[in-house]
């Protein structure tokens, strides 16, 4: 009887960590996944600096494939404007009260499997021109995949 290993077992991965650039204000951060592999993310943390525009901003995560946007998580509490807050997510987290205005601390429930080629895209509902994304910091298990 012989056995077969699972690729995606989590005692062969890697684990990397990346520090993308920040985005341009008022845009979106989409962020490319770690190349020739199979990635899983684990953490991400990011802080926003809204603008005086009134308005209330709200947080999504989204994997971006070839015609197609899902949602890998959002932050249900909202944050107003001239503000600044630190976002901050992990698998099996538990979702944050609103009880520190400062602090976004939300759950990514088991994360889609992240393609080579596919990105992530922090998207914020409600952005005005001058928010600014900042502060980026993503860990994923990666599993190198051949080419």
């Amino acid at each position: 009887m012989s056995s077969t290993r699972n690729p995606f077992d989590l005692s062969l991965h890697e684990v990397y960590i990346q520090e993308p650039a920040s985005p341009a204000a008022g845009a979106s951060a989409v962020i490319p996944t770690p190349g020739n592999t199979r990635a899983l993310l684990a953490t991400m943390a990011f802080r926003l600096i809204t603008d005086a525009n009134v308005a209330d901003r709200t947080c999504i995560l989204e994997r971006l494939k070839t015609g197609v946007n899902q949602i890998i998580a959002a932050d249900m509490n909202v944050q107003t404007a001239s503000f600044t807050g630190f976002y901050s997510a992990h698998v099996g987290g538990a979702m944050a009260s609103k009880t520190n205005p400062l602090t976004h601390a939300f759950s990514l429930p088991n994360s889609r499997l992240f393609k080579d080629g596919d990105t992530l895209q922090i998207n914020i509902l409600n952005q005005q021109a001058g928010d600014q994304i900042g502060q980026i910091l993503l860990t994923w298990h990666v599993w190198k995949w051949p080419q």
